[in-house]
C-alpha cells in the first residue's frame, strides 16, 4: 500500500539524452528539447518533472551548506542550461556508461 501523498513526492523522466548530444546541445546554444528514450542508460542525462507542480527538479544558485561539494535542489518553473539535467550513474564500478 502507497501513503496518501506519494504523488506529491514523485517524478517522472521529462526529457532523456545522451550526455554527447547535451553536451552539443549547450555549445550550439540549442533549445534541449532532445528526443525521448524508452532506455534508459547509465550515462544518460534526464531531466524530471515534479508530477504534482509540473517544475523541473534543478541544482539551484545558491547552498546552504558548508561544505563545497555540496548544493542546494529545488523546484523551478523554467529549467535553463545544465542546472536541470541529471546523470545517470552506476552505484558501483561493475556497470559503465551506456549500459542497462
Amino acid at each position: 500500500e502507497h501513503p496518501a501523498d506519494m504523488w506529491s513526492c514523485s517524478f517522472r523522466v521529462e526529457q532523456a539524452v545522451s550526455v554527447r548530444a547535451l553536451h552539443e546541445l549547450m555549445v550550439a546554444g540549442q533549445p534541449t528539447t532532445g528526443t525521448s528514450r524508452r532506455v534508459l542508460l547509465y550515462g544518460h542525462a534526464i531531466r524530471l518533472v515534479h508530477n504534482s507542480s509540473n517544475k523541473f527538479l534543478c541544482c539551484l544558485d545558491s547552498s546552504s551548506s558548508v561544505d563545497k561539494l555540496a548544493f542546494d535542489v529545488g523546484l523551478l518553473e523554467v529549467a535553463e542550461g545544465e542546472s536541470s539535467w541529471w546523470r545517470i550513474q552506476p552505484s558501483s564500478k561493475q556497470r559503465s556508461d551506456g549500459e542497462k
